[in-house]
């Protein structure tokens, strides 16, 4: 019954997009509703977020990491007290911060089950947000995949949907690799808007996203991660431009940097190997991973 409310919603997603200009931009309403899940104590002025990992099994014999949601007072670290733990959080891109550490976003991952298919393990998961001014945990109405990224000023929330889906909506089951299906959800207005990019030819490896400040940035990938195309999303105009594609030559050299980005998120031969996620990953801010 969960699986069919969750097929029934990404339906309703798809089917009440209108097009809202050329560059074949969407949006709609979200069909989810936003539901207060947890309460802690309210941050105190002088008090920021700070978190760590837990390793644990669950019931069924799954293992899963538990977030563990501290206070830092006065931005001393070792000045600290618990707030509240989420079982189940995904550790590789799930839990990111708005830029002052007051508000975390984290990703409830979906432990697949044992002898489960994992054709039917989705790649969709529930999105939460912990608002350090109020105390409350709430569970956005959104369901998003691993390459969420959240923009710096905690108002925007993007991701790739991956999948080749067939004219009604419905997961192929096979990678989309001709475009890159990205979803922009508003947390304010509880409103997506929906961009597709496509590429001259299909790649060969996957679709990234990253984030600098509120930019976000896209890039269609080979196979060892060269990217052999890039694109630049401004969530605040909605504007999705290509900064350039080589898709359609057998091996996209010279390997450009992505002129949005620092010079540091690459390594030396122009592979795309950090964002703004690092900030999450700070000895002051993630505390233990085990």
């Amino acid at each position: 019954m969960r699986n069919f409310l969750f097929a029934f919603c990404l339906l309703l997603f798809f089917n009440s997009c209108q097009n809202r200009n050329t560059d074949g931009a969407a949006s709609y309403t979200s069909a989810l509703t936003t539901e207060v899940v947890g309460r802690f104590a309210p941050l105190n002025d002088n008090e920021r977020f700070a978190y760590a990992l837990e390793g644990a099994w669950d019931a069924d014999g799954v293992f899963m990491r538990n977030l563990i949601m501290f206070a830092v007072r006065d931005n001393n670290i070792n000045d600290i007290s618990e707030l509240f733990i989420w079982e189940s959080v995904s550790d590789s891109r799930g839990v990111q911060f708005a830029s002052d550490f007051r508000t975390v976003f984290f990703v409830q991952w979906r432990n697949q089950r044992p002898g489960e298919p994992f054709a039917d393990h989705h790649a969709f998961h529930s999105l939460f947000m912990a608002n350090g001014a109020t105390g409350k945990i709430k569970r956005l109405p959104v369901r998003v995949t691993d390459t969420l990224r959240v923009a710096k000023d905690g108002r925007l929330v993007a991701f790739i949907d991956p999948w080749l889906r067939t004219a009604t909506g419905e997961r192929t089951g096979l990678w989309d690799l001709e475009r890159a299906n990205i979803f922009v959800f508003d947390i304010e207005t509880e409103s997506m808007t929906q961009l597709t990019w496509r590429v001259s030819s299909p790649i060969t490896g996957g679709w990234n996203l990253v984030r600098y400040g509120n930019i976000f940035v896209i890039s269609g990938d080979l196979e060892g991660g060269y990217h052999a195309a890039a694109a630049e999303l401004n969530p605040s105009t909605m504007e999705l431009i290509t900064l350039w594609d080589r898709t359609n030559r057998e091996m996209p050299y010279p390997i450009d940097r992505i002129p949005s980005l620092p010079s540091h998120f690459f390594d030396d031969v122009g592979q795309l190997t950090d964002d703004d996620l690092r900030q999450s990953f700070d000895p002051n801010v993630r505390l233990w991973w085990r």
